[in-house]
């Protein structure tokens, strides 16, 4: 696994053949017409690589390498052809696992698609995207569970509909997410234990172990997006510096990283280089340019009552140091999921959920029940905003285009959606749509760590994309988006935390 970076395509089919009981193929694949957005992003035609085969039919492992396009978060393969090139096979292919990768071997996707009758018109793609440098444990794990050789010890007669069941399973974003939810608890519960030593009260010493593990799944989201000094391994170049200058009696937590929480990252422009003056020169112009992220996460003592960093309780090197090590076996991303395309990371929707589950072990029970402290899954959230805001538009611009409205908001896929799209241009509805989404104002109540906010500002998105498309607007991804957070979207919530 680790050597496909370097090997490329071979290293693939070393894995799938010699590794996990697939037989060898070489099998191009011909396409039909593609349009030429596609063509321009596909390097090599399609290729089965490897093959169960049994006298029912057979599963294909299919390979395409397509052209790395640049995105917000840097290059990666482009996400629009490979959902083409995925619905013009499947329905050749309907048992399949596809793999994509860039010219240079240095993206790959495994996208499995899970089976559904062939009226479902709703193609979900799970993603697990491989890089070099990139933690391998979710995808040693998940390709584990699609051993053909384990399989068939358990199994001994294997077809393709049982091996699709198989990858459907070891694909499935919730499973991961569900077993990195369960290991922060016990990490969480760990740095609590770790903790007891320090005279401040129990709630406290829970807050903090709270914020600080918040804190850096926080980092490792955002350092994906190469905004911490373009270094996408941040966190952990940050501890290695440390370690080749530790000063004696000192700690790393205490030292540098709530240095870098409370001095650089909630403050901006010229106290940061007053502010770090413990540490090296060399540490303190890398530091000294990075983001000023506000929002209150990186506010001292927000939840443990201490005014100073200093005055918190200690974590030791070596506790950090196993911290450390759990969150390098876990990739993250900072692209959400949606209903159609969902990834085997940790994105943030997982930090919320971390959060809230987290915050419930803290909380008495009678408290969380007072409270209403409950986590909401992206997808039920995304299924209630869109209902919601089906609702709304309606009653702007007639009941009787309710159902076509549904249709725009939950189009499944390109067709589907151009479909919608056209209907509602002939009915001359989008520029008061237009309006009227660019004037809706959203508010969550009770909006915890933003489930709900964060799937309208989605739904949104994409809403105003089409809008500003139907209707000749020129407006930016970033402007838009902008305007969204800023004018649109609204949280209120009893707990501090929800709204810091």
């Amino acid at each position: 696994l680790g050597q496909i970076p370097a090997d490329g395509l071979g290293a693939v089919q070393r894995l799938f053949s010699a590794g996990l009981g697939y037989a060898r193929a070489h099998e191009t694949i011909r396409l039909p017409v593609v349009p030429g957005w596609v063509q321009g992003t596909l390097a090599t035609r399609p290729a089965v690589v490897a093959r169960y085969q049994s006298p029912s039919g057979s599963f294909d492992i299919i390979h395409a390498c397509l052209r790395a396009v640049r995105t917000s978060f840097g290059r990666s393969l482009p996400l629009s052809a490979e959902r083409w090139i995925i619905s013009e096979l499947l329905p050749r292919h309907p048992f399949s696992l596809f793999v994509f990768s860039d010219l240079d071997r240095q993206h790959w996707h495994f996208v499995n698609v899970p089976f559904a009758p062939q009226t479902a018109k709703r193609q979900v793609h799970r993603r697990l995207s491989l890089r070099s440098n990139e933690p391998l444990a979710l995808a040693a794990h998940c390709l584990s569970l699609i051993d053909l050789k384990e399989l068939a010890s358990v199994h001994p007669s294997l077809s393709p509909q049982l091996i699709q069941r198989c990858h459907d399973s070891a694909f499935d974003p919730d499973a991961a997410a569900g077993r990195f939810y369960r290991e922060c608890e016990c990490i969480y519960h760990e740095l609590h234990a770790e903790l007891q030593g320090h005279p401040a009260q129990d709630r406290r010493l829970r807050a903090y172990a709270l914020e600080l593990l918040t804190r850096l799944l926080f980092i490792c989201i955002v350092q994906r997006t190469g905004l911490l000094a373009g270094d996408c391994r941040f966190l952990t170049n940050l501890w290695q510096a440390y370690l080749r200058t530790r000063p004696d009696g000192g700690t790393f937590v205490q030292d540098w990283l709530e240095g870098v929480f409370f001095k650089v990252l909630s403050s901006s422009g010229q106290p940061r280089k007053t502010l770090m003056r413990n540490l090296p020169p060399a540490m303190r112009s890398l530091l000294v340019d990075l983001p000023f992220l506000e929002g209150g996460l990186f506010s001292c003592g927000a939840n443990t009552g201490t005014s100073e960093p200093a005055h918190g309780p200690v974590v030791t090197d070596a506790f950090f140091e196993r911290m450390l090590q759990f969150l390098e076996n876990h990739p993250f991303t900072p692209r959400e999921d949606t209903a159609l395309d969902q990834q085997l990371a940790m994105g943030p929707a997982m930090l919320g959920r971390v959060y809230e589950g987290l915050i419930n072990a803290t909380e008495e029970r009678s408290q969380r029940s007072k409270s209403g402290i409950y986590y909401t899954a992206p997808t039920e959230a995304g299924l209630m905003c869109r209902l919601a805001l089906a609702d709304w538009l309606a009653n702007h611009l007639g009941c009787e285009h309710q159902s076509l409205l549904l249709r725009v908001l939950f189009a499944a896929g390109a067709d589907d959606e151009r479909a919608a799209d056209a209907e509602l241009s002939s009915r001359g509805l989008w520029p008061r749509l237009k309006v009227l989404v660019d004037s809706v104002t959203v508010v969550d109540l009770a909006c915890g760590s933003g489930a709900f906010l964060i799937s309208m500002y989605q739904v949104l998105d994409g809403l105003l994309t089409r809008a500003n498309r139907e209707v000749g607007v020129p407006e930016t991804a970033a402007e838009r988006r902008r305007r969204i957070v800023a004018t649109s979207l609204h949280g209120v919530d009893i707990k501090e935390w929800a709204v810091a």
